[in-house]
């Protein structure tokens, strides 16, 4: 039962009509399993197929591209690596506006 606002109290029964369960009843509970348990399939369509296989190759590769780290990495230390402030300001105001569209 529900008690809307005013203190009428409204039976779930009545708008629930036409609204089967499909939790098994009592009386198939005591009865036990059933002899042919059905079991739940899924059917993929070929590009939720292709979908998967791209997931799996994405997975595969490295969270980091060592070579790309690597070569940065001796610039920077060789002090031949140099960035313009402005493109760093920029690239700070590009990402922060592209989250906030996101």
């Amino acid at each position: 039962m529900d008690i809307i606002g005013n203190g009428r109290i409204h039976d779930k029964a009545a708008s629930l009509q036409g609204v089967r369960s499909t939790a098994p009843d009592a009386a198939t509970k005591r009865q036990g399993p059933s002899v042919a348990a059905s079991k739940d399939s899924v059917d993929l369509s070929s590009r939720a197929k292709g979908l998967s296989g791209g997931h799996a190759a994405l997975a595969a590769l490295p969270d980091v591209r060592v070579d790309t780290v690597t070569e940065l990495k001796g610039s920077i230390e060789s002090d031949a690596y140099h960035v313009e402030g402005e493109q760093v300001s920029d690239a700070i105001v590009r990402e922060t506006l592209l989250n906030a569209a996101l």
